[in-house]
């Protein structure tokens, strides 16, 4: 049996997404590559059941960022769309990475690219769902915290700012009408 390969179909949720993609693409898997993708998957869990603050009976849907589709606000800078919910059934590690890469890639395009309002909105959008999915899952029990204030502090900022410009819309438009009166005299 060494040696020989065969197709892989597996319903077990942390290989899903990795053997489901080995299967789409028709690629025939090893035996002995097999095993060693369980062990490295199994050992990662293990890992990461000690540092994961949620209970694995708390997690919700299976969550891969190899599916998403990325933003490219500027060249060499990619943002995951879609960031995961705090309960999702994922590799801790890997969202550990995404969301360091994903700060990084915001910092790159606030300081290079003369973005739109629309633009601007996304990343604090992203930021704001990371921040909320690291107040639940960071490893520390501190960070946890300053994710969740800050969370809490980018909510507060994004109605701030919501009402303001609705306050400056509405000036606008009186100032506006105010102009069309002194003109129809």
């Amino acid at each position: 049996m060494r040696g020989e390969t065969f197709k892989v179909e597996r319903n077990d949720e942390p290989f899903r997404v990795e053997l489901n993609d080995l299967i789409a693409s028709g690629y025939r898997l090893r035996v002995d590559d097999f095993q060693e993708m369980c062990m490295r998957d199994f050992a990662r869990l293990m890992v990461q059941a000690e540092f994961d603050p949620l209970p694995k009976r708390e997690l919700g849907e299976v969550f891969s960022f190899k599916l998403l589709k990325k933003w490219v606000p500027i060249e060499g800078v990619e943002i995951n769309v879609v960031v995961p919910l705090p309960n999702a059934d994922l590799d801790l590690f890997e969202a550990l990475r995404e969301f360091e890469k994903d700060v990084e890639h915001c910092r790159l395009a606030l300081e290079r690219a003369r973005l739109s309002i629309a633009d601007l909105n996304r990343i604090i959008g992203i930021m704001w769902e990371w921040f909320r999915f690291m107040s639940l899952r960071h490893p520390e029990a501190d960070a946890r915290r300053v994710f969740g204030e800050a969370a809490f502090e980018t909510d507060k900022a994004v109605r701030l700012l919501v009402r303001r410009m609705c306050d400056f819309s509405k000036e606008v438009e009186d100032e506006m009408e105010g102009d069309g009166d002194a003109q129809v005299q």
